[in-house]
């Protein structure tokens, strides 16, 4: 027998190594292997990017929670037996009333809405229509910006026959406490 070249045997090897590949990858599972282990490796890098997120937000997360109680510390007083949407709808109606006693505003019902990435707080929102004139309406703005409310949406519309009068469409939002949103409590169990 003729002994290979160099050459012959370079190509009898891989053309070996190639056949050995062929049929571990088809008939032991290979293919199956190396397809479980490309989705696992995806799983894991997006494990691991959550991981991330997740380790990045709650870094952040005394932070957030140390501005809302700051944010809280100027907000409107609280009265612990009163429902706070209750109490919120009142101290509109009031403030709307001393700043222009002949005007009677148009409370809607208030809404609850989930502040993204804050469990323990929400906002009340508490959709307002008002006719006014514009000093008052000035009055009532800054009294607002305050009192450290948000102004989630602010319509005004002024008619020619209207004059002086501004039809006022507007949404506005306090931060409230999980806490605070359980129920009323009683004069007792608010003293604890």
């Amino acid at each position: 027998m003729k002994k290979m070249s160099l050459r012959e045997q370079v190509i009898a090897v891989t053309a070996g190594v190639l056949i050995l590949f062929y049929v571990a990858y088809n008939w032991f599972g290979l293919g199956d292997l190396l397809s479980e282990l490309r989705t696992k490796r995806t799983a894991l890098v997006t494990l691991r990017d959550q991981y991330a997120a997740h380790r990045n937000s709650l870094r952040f997360r005394p932070v957030v929670v140390q501005e809302y109680e700051r944010y809280r510390s100027y907000s409107i007083p609280r009265d612990p037996t009163k429902d706070p949407a209750d109490e919120f709808s009142e101290y509109i109606n009031n403030t709307i009333q001393r700043i222009d006693p002949t005007r009677r505003p148009a409370l809607h019902p208030t809404e609850l809405d989930e502040i993204e990435g804050v469990e323990s707080y929400e906002q009340i929102l508490l959709p307002v229509d008002i006719t006014i004139e514009l000093a008052p309406l000035v009055q009532f703005l800054k009294t607002i910006d305050q009192e450290r409310l948000l102004i989630r949406r602010l319509e005004i519309r002024c008619r020619e026959n209207q004059h002086p009068n501004m039809s006022v469409k507007t949404t506005i939002s306090r931060f409230v406490s999980i806490d605070d949103l359980q129920g009323p409590r009683s004069d007792e169990e608010a003293r604890r």
